[in-house]
């Protein structure tokens, strides 16, 4: 359902073996198969296998479609850690904000993502990396990426 609504911008988070059945036996099946709804704009994570990354270069590349890897400039990357340490965010968490700040900056400006940034509560994902009681964690994830988050 990734690709049901015409879209401005892609984000890809890191794309791994997930729904094999589906996507593909393959990293490069799967990220092929995930990479080709391309839309004209995209920004995929950093944290991504060199030959993911190669393949959504040359995706963009065919698609003429402006291709960007997560990374914030370092004033917005200092704001962003100083988030993260004070709200003690869980490491999928980390990369989806990373993620999320980087196409606000995109779509927006960079002072526009800094104010946004600057404002945000405390995010709050019931299910996810929970904790239920000490040393007892609930997370919804579904698969193995998920689970080494």
């Amino acid at each position: 359902a990734t690709s049901v609504f015409e879209r401005r911008m892609n984000i890809f988070t890191r794309i791994g073996f997930d729904h094999v059945q589906i996507l593909g036996n393959s990293l490069e099946d799967i990220a092929r198969t995930k990479l080709k709804i391309m839309a004209p704009i995209a920004l995929i994570s950093d944290e991504q296998e060199q030959n993911v990354l190669n393949l959504a270069k040359k995706i963009a590349f065919l698609k003429k479609a402006d291709l960007q890897v997560s990374s914030l400039n370092p004033f917005l990357k200092e704001n962003f850690e100083i988030y993260c340490k004070k709200f003690v965010l869980p490491y999928f968490l980390k990369h989806n904000l990373k993620l999320a700040l980087k196409a606000c900056e995109i779509l927006t400006s960079q002072e526009k993502t800094l104010e946004a940034l600057k404002k945000l509560q405390e995010l709050n994902l019931q299910g996810r990396c929970q904790e239920i009681s000490p040393n007892f964690f609930v997370d919804v994830g579904h698969n193995p990426m998920a689970a080494k988050a």
